[in-house]
């Protein structure tokens, strides 16, 4: 199966002890909402977990999985950033002309939870977030994620 994300060779990835920036090739998704599993599934998690009376699952799973197998080409140590370290993040969404997309907070959701792990433990160190949608006119583009993180 194809892959949706790859780290875009034309953008190095530039990072020092301050700060991350990398571009992830792939026209940007959003985070769907938390969805309740099917009877099947159900059935088998309840069988593993007894005690729960509704399973959530997350849509995006699979996606997330691939964004973050990009970070992972490239990040020795996970997570980039220590605990308690404040954080800014700026994200540019570069859509395939002519959608107009998903909602841009929704894509920023998406590319937080992707990051948790591997630039942070948890988003909750994420003070300050820009986020930017633009629709690229060439036909050629598939799309792409910039991303930029520093310490405040």
């Amino acid at each position: 199966m194809p892959r949706h994300y790859l780290l875009d060779d034309d953008e190095p990835v530039v990072y020092d002890a301050n700060s991350i920036s990398f571009t992830v090739a792939g026209n940007p998704l959003a985070q769907a909402r938390a969805r309740v599993a099917s009877a099947r599934s159900a059935a088998a998690a309840a069988a593993a977990s007894p005690n729960r009376r509704t399973w959530w699952y997350d849509p995006n799973k699979r996606m997330k999985d691939e964004f973050r197998d990009v970070l992972d080409g490239f990040l020795d140590n996970k997570p980039y950033f220590a605990d308690g370290v404040r954080l800014e993040m700026t994200v540019i969404f570069v859509m395939q002309s002519p959608t107009r997309g998903p909602d841009v907070d929704n894509m920023l959701k998406f590319v937080m939870d992707a990051c948790q792990g591997y630039l942070y433990n948890d988003d909750n160190v994420v003070f300050h977030t820009e986020a930017t949608k633009v629709l690229n006119n060439h036909t050629e583009s598939t799309g792409s994620t910039h991303v930029m993180v520093r310490r405040l």
